[in-house]
């Protein structure tokens, strides 16, 4: 959230799970990240639907619960200047 070069920092620690191995548990969500990348997907592609973003959030959300996790969804305020 803000923390420059954060993934190098965490980078020993890191790996990837299995979806379902979250099943039950509960996970935090920064929901300022999915939605700058929704809206850069939609910038990049060409694709100007409105609300866009908000539907790809709902899609995340009911995978999430699909699979049996339950999202803790974060806001950590006003995007930075350079996520403009």
């Amino acid at each position: 959230m803000g923390v420059y070069n954060l993934w190098k920092l965490l980078a020993v620690a890191g790996r990837n799970v299995d979806i379902a191995s979250l099943k039950g548990l509960r996970v935090a969500i920064d929901v300022s990240i999915w939605m700058i990348k929704l809206l850069n997907g939609m910038a990049n592609s060409g694709v100007n639907y409105e609300n866009i973003h908000l539907i790809g959030i709902l899609k995340r959300i009911m995978f999430l619960l699909e699979n049996g996790i339950k999202p803790v969804f974060v806001f950590d305020g006003p995007a930075p200047e350079l996520k403009r």
